[in-house]
């Protein structure tokens, strides 16, 4: 499975990413507040036309309000707050890769093949990993900050990683290793520890084809043991099939609507991919049809 550097393109507006990252508990990643799945965006502006429901994000139009229940239960928060939680790194990773393209940094030529991300004083850390004679070594270290300034970076030519970091990229790779029915023939690692214990919660994202194209299905989730060794659980994420959405003719997203065949719930990856791509999807669970509302962080069920 091929691994490139997250493209530009998939990053939604800056704005969104630094409100998200501000709140401290997606900028420690492991803090309380994490873990207790209680953080709500509330730096980012509401969208002209929105209405805002307290404690949520704004409802999107067309969609009515009076005909919306915010979710407040453990479940639906941990879904949100993990979903924010990989938006704030996927972002990371992309603006990290667009800083080294501008810089004129060719990846692929350099040997990496892959990175690690860890919360800093300033913000987050992406760690760009290549393969040593020694075992993964560092190359570049992006700093991308939740004050609105430039990323920075530095080149470190063969560091030595942390024992954190040299974790998190082994249960990345090892993810990648695990992924059995492709939706992509790119797969882009998003790990974190598991809130509450040192496992290793690891994404693998399906990378779209194309521009205008974004993949609901063909994402998976995995659980890895502290030292990266070893997977726990997981696999592939509904919904089973590789649904995809298309922008219009006119350059506008439509609704999507993601049909789960296992969850009772919307889960985190619908909660990260809304935000990507600031688009409300509709998702519909078994085993009567109940319908939900991913948008803006936030899960709602319609009535």
């Amino acid at each position: 499975m091929s691994l490139r550097p997250i493209l530009s393109r998939r990053r939604a507006p800056a704005w969104l990413l630094l409100a998200a990252l501000a709140l401290p508990g997606l900028a420690g990643l492991a803090s309380p507040a994490v873990a207790q799945g209680t953080a709500t965006i509330q730096g980012a502006p509401a969208a002209p036309g929105t209405t805002a429901i307290p404690g949520t994000a704004a409802v999107p139009p067309p969609f009515d309000p009076a005909r919306l229940v915010p979710q407040t239960g453990p479940v639906f928060r941990q879904a949100e707050t993990l979903g924010r939680q990989i938006y704030v790194l996927d972002g990371a990773v992309a603006l990290a890769s667009d800083l080294l393209r501008r810089q004129g940094v060719d990846l692929r030529a350099s040997g990496v093949s892959g990175w690690v991300t860890e919360p800093v004083a300033a913000g987050i850390l992406v760690r760009f990993v290549r393969r040593g004679s020694a075992g993964p070594e560092a190359l570049y270290d992006v700093t991308v900050t939740a004050t609105g300034a430039p990323p920075t970076l530095a080149r470190r030519d063969g560091a030595p990683l942390t024992p954190d970091q040299a974790a998190q990229f082994a249960a990345e790779q090892l993810a990648l290793g695990k992924i059995d029915q492709p939706c992509s023939k790119t797969y882009n690692p998003i790990a974190f520890r598991d809130p509450g214990t040192r496992n290793w919660r690891v994404y693998a994202l399906a990378a779209p084809a194309g521009p205008g194209v974004f993949l609901i299905g063909g994402h998976y989730r995995f659980l890895v043991s502290p030292d990266g060794g070893r997977i726990l659980s997981g696999g592939r994420l509904s919904p089973p099939s590789c649904l995809a959405g298309q922008a219009t003719a006119e350059g506008q997203r439509a609704v999507g609507f993601a049909v789960m065949e296992a969850q009772p719930a919307p889960t985190e990856t619908q909660v990260f991919l809304s935000l990507l791509h600031q688009l409300p999807l509709i998702v519909m669970t078994p085993p009567d049809g109940k319908r939900w509302l991913v948008a803006g962080g936030s899960i709602w069920s319609m009535r």
